[in-house]
């Protein structure tokens, strides 16, 4: 995680540097919550993936392999990536499939944090093309490695700092592969499915290479328009959730302590879940609340005060009665900080509305 922050430092860095305007702020906290909702979610969808893997694995597959065998583990990667990618152009292809993967598709900007945008969906179907590695015998291990190593390497892919590397794209997927992935744009939609290797666009027939003088738009063919986790990820189902950002009220430095406790708030509802999973539901329901509001906040919407309000409320009484860890002191510091934090900031665009009662009742 310290490994990709400091990547995508560099890159934000770089950009403004550069100039390259490669950053758009609220696109970026809007990436980051959608993978803290992603693993919210991956409470529950790694224990369904590896239930159907282990069965399958159990029951019906005809081979065995030797998990600590480097020649197996490089099979196993080869094996994963023809998986993935049918698994992949399905996705692409299959309406309701589409849906899921749509969220990863959605921004506009293309850089590291892309990677993260994550559908909190598509676990749901996902396992049932991995399937053929558990009938060829691959232990669990060999499946997660081959997994982990696609989602490092592909974090690298999402960048538009190098151009086309010659000979490696040949065969591996460079950025400049993937950047013709994330095209909404002709001869681009729908191109280049593989995630480590290319080779198996190049064989069925969807392998396209990035054209000096076809700029790549990013993004899905009609824009979401909002910059809230909870939205991006289920307005290809209802629509109706659709909205209009407006960008007011944003301060990155009332957000950036918000994805702070966010950050912290799921890795201490995580150890909630793995001890008492019934309780955890509570405080699950109200991760959901609070990203939601996050969510408004970039989005500029004047609804967010009273979700604030409740939100800091809410957590105390959730402590108390255990829906959280006990907190240490620092912990306790943390949180007296911040929400004395958000308090000030409400206070003071409370200050700024001619009718404060209108606004709260926005809701």
């Amino acid at each position: 995680m310290f490994i990709s922050a400091g990547f995508i430092f560099l890159e934000f860095f770089l950009s403004k540097l550069l100039r390259k305007n490669y950053y758009l702020i609220q696109d970026f906290f809007c990436n980051i919550g959608t993978s803290i909702f992603f693993v919210l979610i991956s409470l529950v969808n790694f224990s369904y993936n590896a239930f159907f893997y282990n069965l399958t694995l159990k029951h019906f597959s005809f081979l065995t392999w030797d998990s600590k065998n480097l020649a197996v583990q490089v099979l196993a990667l080869i094996i994963w990536e023809f998986c993935y990618y049918f698994q992949h152009r399905t996705l692409h292809s299959v309406k309701f499939m589409w849906k899921g993967h749509h969220t990863h598709h959605s921004s506009q900007e293309f850089n590291l944090t892309t990677t993260f945008r994550r559908s909190s969906t598509d676990f749901i179907y996902n396992w049932i093309f991995f399937i053929p590695m558990a009938l060829l015998g691959f232990p669990l291990l060999s499946f997660i490695l081959a997994a982990n190593f696609s989602v490092a390497w592909g974090f690298f892919t999402h960048t538009r700092f190098f151009p086309r590397i010659k000979f490696f794209e040949e065969i591996f997927v460079g950025p400049s592969s993937h950047r013709v992935h994330h095209g909404a744009n002709y001869p681009y939609f729908n191109k280049n499915f593989g995630s480590v290797l290319i080779i198996w666009d190049r064989i069925f027939g969807t392998y396209q290479k990035e054209l000096s003088d076809v700029p790549v738009k990013f993004g899905v063919p009609g824009p979401i328009n909002t910059f809230n986790p909870i939205r991006v990820n289920l307005i290809p189902y209802f629509k109706t959730l659709k909205t209009k950002t407006q960008n007011q009220n944003f301060s990155f430095y009332y957000i950036l302590p918000q994805m702070i406790f966010l950050i912290w708030a799921i890795f201490k509802l995580r150890i909630v879940y793995m001890e008492r999973p019934k309780e955890a539901i509570i405080g699950v329901f109200f991760f959901i609340f609070a990203l939601f509001n996050f969510g408004e906040i970039l989005d500029g919407k004047d609804n967010i005060i009273l979700g604030e309000l409740i939100k800091i409320v809410l957590f105390p009484i959730l402590i108390s009665f255990g829906f959280f860890p006990t907190l240490n002191y620092w912990e306790n510091i943390f949180v007296i900080c911040y929400h004395s934090y958000a308090i000030l900031v409400l206070m003071k665009w409370c200050s700024q509305r001619s009718n404060f009662f209108d606004t709260i009742f926005k809701w």
